[in-house]
């Protein structure tokens, strides 16, 4: 079973791929912002289909419009990330799944920040529910839009969930 778990972006996408739950392969792609949008979101498509080759399920974070009061900008840039999973979705043409962001990072903060990136307590969080070999992979990462995609696969997978621990 090949997962492909995206961040979307019409910028620049971060991807994690797991085959048979275990995280093998995460990176970025940046996407020109020359263009129309629709054109840049098909680009995106395709970047990410080259990217992957086939998955047989996709999962992706579904943006969400907030409220003028809560919202941090202009949510008609936030439109566009819709129209990249569902490009995605349709090139891929397999299973799909989606989560809003509070459904699977909670309240856990992200840094924007390239340098800042793995030191987030949500990318903190990441980091400590991967596997063996799945920390080669994490050590190449550099952005948050990548954490986040591994986040969203170990949501998906079940390996994201809060633990506590009582003593």
């Amino acid at each position: 079973m090949r997962l492909l778990a995206l961040d979307p972006s019409i910028t620049r996408i971060g991807l994690a791929l797991f085959v048979d739950g275990r995280l093998i392969d995460a990176g970025c792609l940046k996407v020109t912002k020359e263009g129309h949008v629709l054109s840049r979101t098909v680009q995106a498509a395709q970047a990410v289909k080259a990217w992957c080759g086939d998955a047989n399920a996709l999962v992706v974070e579904w943006p969400q419009v907030y409220k003028a009061s809560k919202s941090k900008g202009d949510p008609n840039k936030i439109v566009p990330l819709a129209g990249v999973c569902s490009a995605v979705a349709a090139l891929l043409g397999c299973e799909s799944h989606m989560y809003l962001p509070r459904d699977w990072a909670g309240n856990l903060p992200k840094c924007e920040t390239v340098k800042g990136a793995k030191t987030s307590p949500r990318a903190y969080r990441i980091e400590s529910r991967l596997q063996g070999g799945e920390q080669i992979v994490w050590a190449r990462v550099k952005y948050h839009d990548t954490i986040d995609a591994i986040g969203i696969g170990l949501k998906h997978l079940g390996r994201f969930e809060r633990s506590r621990v009582f003593g």
